[in-house]
Parts: structure tokens; sequence; C-alpha cells
């Protein structure tokens, strides 16, 4: 506890918890601190074992009541919908109608940006990086937002990864907002960073699962960008990092616990190998833009072009930028006029109608 407890917060932990230091226990132990420290809601398989007695973990009785009564995103300390950075109103009643109860049903926490005007353009549907805020996307979807494109984000956690039925809950989230008004019949640009190339991965699956819903959805998808992607064994080091970005000594622990737990859990290998297998595949064949840095420790630079040339091979208009000396999802922060060049230069060529496009100017 004494290790775990600044990390995660010992005053919200309370100081009387102990953690059991038994290798039978050590990955339980460390994916309900990650659960907590990503303050997702716990899922219900930990909860039952957290109730359980012999479960291996000898938490004490005042931690368990705080892990359990925990609120999901729904509660007091997060809305579940949020309309922008400048406190900008709804743009329309179905908007909040919408995102609020699937939201809700799925326990995902969406937001919706609206544009500075309404004038058609096709909605931006952002997934953030591991434990990315608000805040660290602001830039990119007041980008957006000020080029009439409304946004919809979501924040991965790493409840996201570790629990594949909340990762499959994101991807039906998805489906059900993108198929229901005011958003039906609008066109689609997918806008992902980091880990969330797992959950765009999932997204991919779960339309091929409801197929008359997907379709509707995978037919109005017009571009793809994908920033400092990460494939399934980045996952141990992306989470460990994401988690606890200044302490060396549990990054390393994280990753060995994780690295162990997926080589161990066939269900949950199959749901990150399916993912992975499906993004790289590429169904959709939308034109995609990629954006890395070959001094980016995450992401594997080889792997990020031999996914591209398997996606030209089968037809798919691919382009890319290689950003000079920037770490993972640091490229538009380094080099502004580069990233959004790019990403104008895109939408232009492969999005939007020539009596649409973007000024290249600014």
């Amino acid at each position: 506890c004494a290790m775990f407890g600044g990390v995660v917060g010992g005053s919200w932990l309370g100081r009387g918890c102990v953690l059991s230091t038994s290798s039978s226990s050590s990955s339980f132990n460390v994916m309900v601190m990650l659960m907590l420290r990503s303050k997702a809601a716990i899922p219900p398989s930990l909860s039952s074992c957290l109730s359980c007695s012999g479960s291996g973990s000898s938490f004490s009785l005042g931690l368990i009541r705080r892990v359990l009564a925990r609120p999901t995103s729904f509660g007091n300390q997060t809305s579940p919908l949020q309309t922008g950075f400048q406190s900008r109103q709804i743009s329309t009643d179905h908007a909040h109608e919408i995102l609020k109860p699937i939201g809700e049903k799925y326990n995902q926490s969406l937001q919706f940006h609206e544009p500075k005007e309404r004038c058609g353009r096709p909605i931006v549907v952002m997934i953030g990086w591991l434990l990315s805020k608000q805040s660290h996307l602001k830039k990119y979807v007041s980008w957006y937002t000020d080029r009439n494109f409304p946004v919809i984000s979501i924040l991965p956690t790493a409840a996201h990864c570790l629990d594949i039925d909340h990762g499959g809950n994101s991807a039906k989230s998805f489906i059900d907002l993108l198929s229901s008004e005011p958003f039906h019949d609008r066109d689609i640009v997918f806008h992902s960073f980091s880990i969330g190339g797992y959950l765009y991965g999932r997204f991919l699956m779960e339309m091929a699962d409801q197929s008359n819903k997907g379709a509707h959805v995978t037919d109005r998808i017009k571009g793809q960008i994908f920033d400092s992607i990460v494939d399934l064994d980045g996952i141990p080091y992306g989470v460990s990092v994401g988690v606890f970005k200044n302490n060396k000594f549990l990054q390393k622990t994280t990753e060995s616990v994780l690295e162990g737990l997926l080589s161990v859990s066939k269900k949950r290998m199959e749901a990150y190998s399916a993912s992975s297998n499906t993004f790289k595949s590429n169904p959709l064949k939308t034109p995609t833009h990629v954006m890395f840095s070959k001094e980016d420790v995450v992401t594997d630079t080889d792997k990020i072009f031999d996914v591209m040339n398997q996606w030209e091979a089968k037809g798919t208009p691919i382009s890319h930028t290689i950003f000079p000396g920037t770490s993972h999802v640091q490229h538009m922060k380094e080099h502004p006029e580069l990233y959004f060049g790019a990403i104008t230069t895109f939408l232009n060529e492969h999005v939007l109608p020539k009596d649409s496009q973007l000024d290249t100017s600014n």
C-alpha cells in the first residue's frame, strides 16, 4: 500500500489498505489499481472477486467498500454530455437526447462539441489516447469546430483495454450514436490516437456483426486519421506508461504483469488479436492518413509501414506524415503547422467536395 498509495491517491483510498504480495494475487491487484487510476467503473467480474472470500487478495473492508461504491462515469464527477470548450449550446435538442441515453446504456463518456457554424460538414469521431482528458484534446477539437466540423469525442481508460466487454461497449455506443438522429445522415471522419486504434478495431468488428446497422454507418465513413497508432504488443507498455507516468519501477512492473495476463488469458488475447487483425485488414478501404515519428518508443515504425503497404496493396488510398524527433502523441504540440497542414490536405483531397474545401493558408 505504501508503494501504491501515493501513485493512486492515498487520500481517496484511505491509509488502512493492505495489498497482498503473493504471486497469485499480484495480477488481480494491479488490474484493480489500473481501474482505480483510470477513474473507470470496476467491471462486474472484478467486483464479484472483491466481494468473495478466498479471492487471494487481502483488501481491507474500507477499500472494498470504496471500490464497489465507486461512481461510474455518470456520477457527479463527470457529466455524460459536455458541449465543447466555449460553453456553446448543443446544436439541437436531438444531440442531447441521443448522446445521454446511449452513453448511459454502455457506460461511455461521449462528448459533443458544436461547430462554429452549421454547414453540413462531416462529423469527426475523435478517440483519444489512454487516460487523455478533454483539456488534452482541446486544440484538436477546436481546430475542427472552428472549421465547422461537429466533433464527438471519447476518452479511453484502462478499462477499455483490460475489460474486453467495456471495449466492446464503446464500439456499440459509436454504432448506436451514428445510426441515430441527428447524426444518421452525416458523413463521418475518424481521428484516433494511440490505443484508440484498438477501439477502432473493435468498432470495425462490431459493424461486421451488426450487418444492417453497420452497413449504414460504414457507407458514410469518408476518412480515417491515425496518430501514433499502437498495435497489440504495444498495449502492455502503453497502459503502464499511461497509468504510471512518473514511476519507472511501477511502469516496468505493470508492463510485466500485463504481458503475463495477455499470455494466460485466452479470451482476452483472442479479443485483442481479433481487433488487431480487423484493423490491419482495413475492410472499409477508406482513405487513410497515418501520423507517426520514428523516435516514438511506444509505436513500431516497421509495423506501421507494413500495415500501410498492406492497405495500399488492397487499393486503399494511403498517405502519411513522419514527424522529426517527437514522442508519443506529441506531434501536434511540436509541429502544429505540419500537423494541421497534413490534415487539411488529406480532407481536401479525400473527404470534402470541391465547393467546400478548407483554406490552406491557415
